[in-house]
């Protein structure tokens, strides 16, 4: 081999492979390797790639095949050799995505930054790894000559004309925002440039003094902070400019091109007619074909590699041990490779239950003869050459856990409290009650400028509120813009709707309390501790568990471990991970003997659950069987008798499980999936049911964290916040209705064997676009469904649609949220300007559940005409792409509606009436009232100082930044906030002006006042006026001390009012003195 030292002396014992390299560094134009299975291929391609330190083109069938090729090659390369320098650190092995679709040109940029980055390192002379299709060969990209042109190469001390700089950024395609959080975008503050290139997996903060490069800084795309100082930035071109090569013209001439299947040579022209066929594209680099038999070559030279497949175990660790014995007994090293560590510790666990424990510190070339690895290796394989079996989830589970790809750029958050907050939007004022906000405005205060934000009221009513007092209103949610009524300035409407909304709080709130407490004396026997079978049935889970799931896994487990009966509520956007939790917690029950009931609101979801816990079970002796109107009579009546008798265990239905025939011989536990979809009978038989049994509630409607805050102690809840790890967020795009968007989309997810949703919100002419989608795309097995269709057929045709019996559903907006179909990963929704946003976030929530990008097609009319309001939505939606972006301020109406389902139908009305969160704060105070805890008291101190204090146009020109900012310093609470707060913005939009100076030392001094109790500090002409609130903390003996300590320059003017002699100017020896008084008046 080439470059022997770089790979481990095991290898050599593999002759085929010194064989395969020697052929190969020989110059052979095409070589054939047969006899490779599972991820062998990859240690192949990694051992040559060591071995000469040579580029290598790597083609695979698909997209999936590839982002699995990828990962494998990684894993092996990584114990092949340790990384050698900073460069070797970045991946070595990259993936090259297909250009985007034509609809998505120049909006999402993931893509085009992914395979610009690719062409800069090969130009740059990296010798990479490069995985990719043969559609995205072929795609276009600029020539390497104008690549190298359009780069521009920023480095510290560099003289760059900055009006240059700007106008290469919009010619390279860079989109110019407010403030930078995704790849490909610019934003320009004064002497800041903030560019998100590709050359880097962080935006970067470009600072100038003049036209001199003065600073270089990596920032958080969430936090805009700063986070490390860099020499130079390569802004690479995502756009514009003429596409005449592909990717063949970056890769030197001594690239080896791997065929993962050789049969690619001969694929169809049609997936991409205008391509060079893939035997020319290729035709100056060498060839390696591998494959798992041997093929008739043509010149070529094959080798036999001699690797062998290995069986699978489906989660049997019985059979799995005993294998495990056979091939250490015949001298094999056995290699098995999880994703992450707790999946690791789990199978040391249970192999060690079984009595065989895995060396710690294995590698995957040492010597013991058991080891457990961490990484991403996608099937395994036997190599008898060396002696070593490898084995993955794939063969040890049944199923890969699934590891999608992390995004290689960061992303910033989508929205941020306050800054949605526009002209004309309701906001909700404490005291004065519902107004329409107006904007920002600046006045002239006793001869200083100040901030102010302008509200209307009934009546033509005006109120100023100064930016300080931010902490007061809220956006308004709660009804529909037109529902609400502005209230009137000075009336009492507005306090005597707040009274009779707190009366009712404090009613329902005694309830809760009531039925808390009533459970919480209730008691009946503890289920036991976690078995060992509980843990192989935990790490057959098939993702990686994020901190929110395991958060509410382990609630569950200890409320049944507990002598109180459960009664929680699981909350979590679909797709977020709740069955999982319903699962272990039904394993647990199965395990002690005890049965659980499933109830589910529509048979399609009966039918759904009852496939995944079948599917789960399988390997353990548990019976799970479903009661639903797909089953006959006569298999109704056995699942009847199976469940009196107790050999039924886990039993899945609709509201049939509440029938007076049902009876279980000892049910453990109810998990009632949407409890707000069912009826009132139904309600009330769970509530009966909820006395006797553990019950777990599961719903996908979001529960906002405020309300979950002030439920606590009332209701057991658990909130599952964070997306799947790795799960991407859905491309979203609006375009003109197309026959050649919506045949190119459907065609695009079919090819990637996938499914797709058609929204089509018209029943009278469903059945004509239904005709028309099947015109489009004649090979798709097309199936419509609307909500007047009888029962059984609909249902009929939902189940075949879940089963992948059809390829494309044509419906009205009824398809069900719950439902998860991780084949689904498109949507078209036709005339989405029709549409309210909650509904189309969840319409899009249906799509990108599993590995594989989801795409969601906002279709409007032909010739594009909308209304501004449904323009407006549009845009929200398109841009919030991020996940959990249902618990984001934009989809309040979605957690309103979950405040509804979780608290009654009854509270929407008080939660229309003063807004969403001021009803949330007024439920805290009657839990905490009734629970006999004491109100924190609360002090909100006015500062009169008579210094300009405010955040300048000139400074932060956006309107939405500015409030955002003053929302942040109205709402600060300890004194580093404000140092901190002072660091970002010198950061993010530079020097800092003396008016924001002074508002920042305005907020520290409010902080300083809020700690000892004083609600007002007026200071002028070198006298201060310091105004206690009743509450203070401060003792009488404390200000006599203070006094007597102050040789004359303090005095009590009145009961509340403490007088002090402090400087008149300047400002700073002004500030340092009110500082160093409340300093002095602290406990």
């Amino acid at each position: 081999m080439a470059d022997a030292s770089s790979v481990p002396p095991v290898l050599f014992r593999w002759r085929a492979l010194a064989d395969l390299a020697r052929v190969v560094a020989a110059g052979t134009p095409c070589v054939g390797a047969h006899a490779l299975w599972g991820s062998s291929r990859a240690l192949v391609i990694a051992a040559l790639r060591e071995a000469a330190s040579r580029p290598v083109l790597v083609l695979t069938p698909g997209q999936v095949e590839a982002h699995q090729m990828a990962l494998d090659i990684a894993f092996f390369l990584s114990s092949l050799a340790a990384p050698r320098n900073a460069v070797a650190a970045r991946p070595r092995v990259v993936e090259f995505p297909p250009a985007a679709p034509p609809a998505w040109r120049g909006r999402h940029r993931e893509h085009d930054a992914e395979r610009m980055l690719v062409c800069h390192r090969l130009l740059d002379g990296e010798a990479l790894a490069v995985v990719c299709t043969a559609a995205a060969l072929s795609s276009p990209l600029p020539t390497p000559a104008q690549f190298r042109a359009r780069t521009l190469r920023l480095s510290l001390g560099q003289t760059v004309e900055r009006e240059m700089l700007l106008d290469r950024l919009a010619a390279g395609g860079y989109e110019r925002v407010e403030a930078v959080v995704d790849v490909g975008q610019w934003s320009l503050r004064g002497g800041i440039v903030d560019i998100f290139s590709p050359a880097r997996e962080h935006p970067v903060r470009v600072e100038f003094f003049g036209d001199d490069v003065e600073s270089l800084r990596l920032f958080d795309p969430t936090s805009q902070r700063s986070i490390e100082e860099i020499e130079d930035l390569a802004v690479l071109p995502l756009g514009g400019g003429r596409e005449e090569a592909a990717l063949p013209a970056y890769l030197p001439l001594d690239t080896l091109a791997v065929l993962v299947d050789p049969g690619l040579l001969e694929a169809p022209p049609d997936d991409a007619p205008s391509a060079v066929p893939l035997v020319r594209a290729l035709a100056p680099f060498q060839r390696l074909d591998l494959s798992l038999i041997a093929e008739a070559r043509s010149g070529g030279q094959g080798v036999a590699m001699e690797a062998r497949s290995v069986g699978g175990f489906h989660g049997q660790f019985k059979t799995l041990a005993a294998e495990l014995e056979r091939w250490r007994s015949e001298g094999f090293a056995v290699r098995l490779v999880v994703t992450d560590e707790p999946q690791a510790q789990r199978l040391r666990n249970i192999l060690s239950e079984h009595g065989l424990p895995a060396w710690s510190e294995a590698r995957l070339w040492s010597a013991e003869g058991l080891g457990v690895l961490v990484g991403d290796c996608s099937t395994g394989f036997q190599l008898p050459p060396l002696g070593l079996i490898v084995l993955t989830e794939e063969e040890i589970f049944g199923a890969r856990r699934r590891r999608l790809r992390r995004p290689l750029f960061q992303r910033g958050a989508a929205i941020a409290s306050f800054t949605d907050l526009a002209p004309g939007d309701l906001v909700v004022h404490e005291s004065h009650g519902v107004g329409r906000y107006h904007g920002l405005r600046t006045m002239s205060v006793d001869g200083r400028d100040a901030d102010f934000l302008l509200l209307e009221y009934a009546e033509g009513g005006r109120l100023y509120l100064p930016v300080d007092r931010l902490d007061l209103i809220s956006k308004y949610m709660g009804a529909p813009e037109g529902a609400a009524r502005l209230d009137r300035l000075g009336g009492g409407a507005w306090q005597r709707v707040k009274e009779s909304v707190r009366a009712a709080l404090r009613q329902m709130a005694e309830e809760l309390l009531r039925l808390y407490a009533a459970r919480s004396v209730a008691e009946r026997n503890a289920f036991p501790p976690d078995t060992p079978w509980q843990r192989e049935f935990d790490a057959a889970f098939r993702f990686e568990e994020t901190p929110d799931q395991m958060r509410a896994i382990e609630d569950v487990r200890a409320d049944m471990e507990n002598a109180r009966p459960m009664d929680r509520l699981v909350a979590g956007d679909v797709g977020y991970g709740k069955t999982e939790v319903a699962l272990r917690a039904a394993f647990k029950v199965v395990a002690d003997g005890r049965q659980v009931a499933v109830l589910v609101p529509t048979t399609v979801l009966a039918q759904q659950h009852f496939n995944t816990f079948t599917d789960r079970f399988a390997s353990f002796p548990a019976r799970v069987e479903l009661l639903s109107r797909f089953r006959s009579p006569k298999e109704q009546k056995a699942v009847l008798a199976g469940l009196a008798s107790g050999a039924v265990d886990v039993v899945i239905g609709t509201h049939r499980l509440l029938s007076k025939d049902v009876e279980c011989k000892r049910l453990g536990l109810l998990v009632v999936d949407e409890e707000h979809r069912f009826g009132v009978t139904h309600k009330e038989r769970i509530k009966q049911m909820r006395a006797s049994v553990d019950v777990l509630t599961l719903t996908a409607t979001p529960i906002p964290r405020t309300l979950y805050m002030a439920m606590a102690g009332v209701r057991d809840l658990s909130v599952i916040e964070t997306p799947p790890l790795d799960r991407l967020p859905v491309e979203t795009v609006v375009t003109r209705f197309s026959r050649t968007v919506i045949k190119d989309a459907i065609e695009r997810e079919l090819d990637r064997g996938g499914q797709v949703f058609f929204v089509h919100n018209r029943v009278q002419s469903l059945p004509s676009m239904t005709a028309f989608i099947q015109g489009l795309c004649p090979v798709a097995r097309v199936v419509m469904a609307h909500g007047q269709m009888a029962e059984r057929e609909l249902e009929s045709v939902m189940v075949k649609f879940v089963d992948g019996q059809a390829d494309v559903l044509v419906s009205t907006a009824i398809v069900e949220s719950g439902l998860d179909i991780p084949t689904s990963n498109t949507i078209i929704i036709n005339r989405a300007d029709r549409f309210g946003l909650a509904q189309l976030y969840q319409l899009r929530g249906r799509v990108g559940r599993e590995r594989l990008q989801g795409y969601a097609y906002l279709m409007i009319p032909a010739d594009g005409r909308l209304d501004e309001t449904a323009q407006r939505r549009l845009r929200v939606i398109e841009e919030l792409t991020e996940l959990g972006a249902g618990f984001k301020l934009a989809l309040r109406d979605l957690e309103i509606r979950g405040a509804g389902n979780l608290l009654g139908p009854e509270q929407h009305g008080h939660i229309a009436a003063v807004g969403f969160d001021l009803y949330t704060k007024l439920l805290e105070e009657a839990v905490r009232e009734l629970k006999g805890e004491p109100a924190p008291p609360h002090v909100d101190p006015t500062i009169m100082v008579g210094v300009e204090a405010l955040v300048p146009e000139h400074y932060v020109p956006e309107v939405t930044q500015r409030l955002a900012l003053y929302k942040r310093l109205a709402d600060i609470v300890r004194i580093e906030e404000v140092a901190d707060i002072r660091g970002e913005m010198l950061d993010r939009f530079g020097p800092i002006p003396p008016p924001v100076d002074a508002l920042l030392d305005v907020v520290g001094l409010r902080v300083a006042a809020r700690a000892v109790g004083v609600e007002r500090v007026d200071a002028q002409g070198g006298r201060a006026l310091l105004t206690f609130a009743p509450s203070t903390p401060v003792t009488p003996e404390q200000l006599l001390r203070a006094i007597g300590r102050s040789r004359g320059r303090l005095r009590m003017l009145k009961e509340y009012t403490l007088e002090a002699q402090i400087p008149s100017e300047p400002w700073p020896a002004v500030r340092a003195a009110l500082a160093t008084l409340l300093e002095s008046l602290r406990p």
